[in-house]
C-alpha cells in the first residue's frame, strides 16, 4: 500500500442535496460546471414518467432561471455547460426500430437556441453518447452504437455554439469501440476522444484525434502502458492550454484487485511523463473521473469497495505529476452508489455529486447529493467585493497575486483599478483579466501595460459569473491598491 501524507483539498462546502426534490429514487444523470461558475446538476425524476430536470446555480450559489428545476428533453443522456453559463443537451429519441441522438443548446436563462439536432448521420438500432462544450464554445459529440452490424462502432461530431453541425460524422477506433468516455476540443478545434476497447477480452483504454483542420482523424493510441486484460472505466479532462489527462481503472497491475491510473498529455498527444497511480488500496475501482486545472495538476475521482465499504474518493496531483496527499473520502459508507460525477472549473473548484441509495426491504429511495472543493495544487484567489479595496499590495518581480469577483446578471460595467499610495509609484504592476480562468501571460482577456502602479480595465455589460484577476510583477512594486467597481 502506498503511505501518503495526510493533507486534503479544502473543504468549501460539506455534504449537501444537490436537487430539491424531497423523497424517491432520483436518476442521477451527471453535472457540469461552467468556468464562469455554474453548475448544472442533471436527473430524472421520482415519478412515474421519469422526467428528466436541471438545476442551475451561480458562483454565489443562486438559482439561475425561473424555475429552481427546468424540464428537460425525454432521454436526456448527457450535458455540458458553456463558458458563459449556456449549456447543451444530448438526448435520445426512439425511430422506428433504430434510435437518434439530438442536439439541444440553451442560452443561460434557459431559453432554447434552436430546434434541436440530429446528431448521427447513420441509423443504428442501439446508440448513446456524451456531449462536451468547448473553451471556444463549440461543441463535441462522441458516440458509439450496437445491435447492428458492424458493432460497436464509434462516432465524433462537432457543431457551433448554436447547434449547427460542423462536420459530417467521423467514426473512430475500428469496430472495436466498447465505450466511449470522454470528449472535448482544444485550442486548435481538434476533437479528443478517450474510448475502451475490447479486442479478443482485452479491455484497453484508448484516445483518438481529430484534426478539424484536416478533417482526419488520427489512428487511436493507447493510453495503458500495462496490458493486463482490464483497463476500463476511463475519464477525460482538458484545460485552457489544451493538454489533457485521461484517467482508467486498471486490474491486476498492482496486485489482485483495482487500482486508478491517470495519464497527462501535451496538446497535439505527446505524453507527459508516465501513467501516475492515484489511488493507494487494492480493491474494487471502478468508474473513474477527472479533472485538470491550468496548471497541469489535477484530480481524479473513483468508487472503491474495500472491506465491505463503498466510498467515492478522490485524489489530487501537482503540476510535476506527485501525488499531494492521501486519498480524501467523499462520501461516507453506502449501500448502493449509482452513477458519480466530478465536475468543477480549471482554476481549481469542483465538486463530486452523486446518488447513494438507503434499502429498506425491497424498496429504495435516493436523494442526489454533493460535496464542494478547492484544490491544494493551484493558487487559490482572493474574493473582491464591488468598492472593496485589497491593500497594500507588494511583490517580487515576475510575481503574481490572484482575485476574483462574482459579477451579477445585468451588470452595466466593470472597472478594475490598481492605483499607487505613493508618488511616484513604487515599482511596476500590470493588471490581467480572465472570464472563467486564471490569467497568465499568454492567456488572458484584457490587460494593461502603463509603467507604474496606476493602471485599470473597463468592461462594458460583463457577463455574469467569475472574472480573475492577475496583478503581475513587471518590476519589484509595493504600496498599490486594488479596487473593483461593479455598477
Amino acid at each position: 500500500m502506498l503511505a501518503l501524507p495526510s493533507a486534503y483539498a479544502v473543504e468549501l462546502r460539506p455534504t449537501y442535496p444537490a436537487v430539491n426534490e424531497a423523497t424517491g429514487a432520483q436518476d442521477y444523470i451527471g453535472c457540469a460546471a461552467a468556468a464562469n461558475g455554474d453548475i448544472a446538476t442533471v436527473w430524472r425524476s421520482a415519478t412515474t414518467a421519469r422526467i428528466p430536470y436541471v438545476k442551475r446555480v451561480d458562483a454565489s450559489g443562486a438559482v439561475i432561471g425561473a424555475t429552481e428545476s427546468m424540464q428537460l428533453p425525454q432521454d436526456t443522456i448527457s450535458v455540458s455547460a458553456a463558458k458563459n453559463g449556456a449549456f447543451a443537451v444530448l438526448h435520445a429519441k426512439a425511430n422506428g426500430s433504430n434510435t437518434d441522438l439530438y442536439l439541444s443548446v440553451y442560452n443561460r436563462n434557459g431559453q432554447l437556441v434552436s430546434a434541436p439536432v440530429r446528431v448521427n448521420d447513420t441509423q443504428h438500432t442501439g446508440i448513446t453518447g456524451l456531449v462536451k462544450v468547448a473553451q471556444d464554445g463549440t461543441i463535441a459529440v462522441a458516440w458509439y452504437t450496437w445491435g447492428n452490424l458492424p458493432a460497436r462502432n464509434g462516432y465524433l461530431k462537432r457543431f457551433n455554439a448554436n447547434g449547427a453541425p460542423l462536420n459530417y460524422q467521423r467514426q473512430f477506433g475500428g469496430d472495436n469501440v466498447y465505450v466511449a468516455n470522454g470528449v472535448d476540443t482544444d485550442t486548435n478545434g481538434d476533437v479528443i476522444v478517450a474510448f475502451t476497447t475490447n479486442t479478443g477480452g482485452r479491455y484497453d483504454t484508448m484516445a483518438v484525434r481529430y484534426a478539424s483542420a484536416e478533417d482526419w482523424v488520427y489512428p487511436a493510441a493507447r493510453v495503458n502502458t500495462y496490458l493486463g486484460t482490464r483497463q476500463w472505466g476511463s475519464s477525460l479532462a482538458m484545460n485552457a492550454a489544451g493538454n489533457y489527462l485521461v484517467s482508467w481503472v486498471t486490474h491486476g497491475q498492482d496486485g489482485n484487485g483495482f487500482s486508478t491510473y491517470a495519464q497527462l498529455f501535451a496538446r497535439g498527444g505527446a505524453r507527459i511523463g508516465q501513467p501516475t497511480r492515484v489511488s493507494t488500496q487494492i480493491s474494487d475501482d471502478s468508474a473513474s473521473a477527472a479533472l485538470l486545472f491550468d496548471n497541469n495538476s489535477y484530480a481524479v475521482a473513483w468508487m472503491s469497495y474495500v472491506a465491505g465499504q463503498r466510498t467515492i474518493n478522490f485524489a489530487q496531483v501537482d503540476s510535476a505529476g506527485a501525488v499531494v496527499a492521501a486519498p480524501t473520502v467523499a462520501t461516507p459508507h453506502i449501500n448502493y452508489v449509482g452513477p458519480f460525477s466530478l465536475c468543477g472549473t480549471t482554476a481549481g473548484k469542483f465538486s463530486i455529486q452523486w446518488r447513494p441509495a438507503a434499502v429498506s426491504g425491497s424498496s429504495w429511495t435516493a436523494d442526489v447529493l454533493a460535496r464542494d472543493y478547492m484544490a491544494d495544487t493551484v493558487v487559490t484567489p482572493t474574493l473582491l467585493a464591488s468598492g472593496v479595496p485589497a491593500s497594500n499590495l507588494s511583490d517580487a518581480a515576475g510575481g503574481w497575486k490572484y482575485f476574483k469577483v462574482i459579477v451579477p446578471a445585468n451588470t452595466g460595467s466593470m472597472r478594475i483599478a490598481l492605483s499607487s499610495r505613493v508618488t511616484p509609484a513604487s515599482g511596476n504592476a500590470d493588471l490581467f483579466l480572465r472570464y472563467g480562468g486564471l490569467p497568465t501571460l499568454a492567456t488572458t482577456d484584457g490587460r494593461t501595460t502603463e509603467a507604474g502602479n496606476n493602471d485599470s480595465l473597463t468592461v462594458s455589460a460583463p457577463p455574469p459569473g467569475t472574472f480573475y484577476i492577475g496583478v503581475y510583477g513587471q518590476a519589484a512594486y509595493a504600496a498599490a491598491d486594488l479596487t473593483v467597481i461593479l455598477r
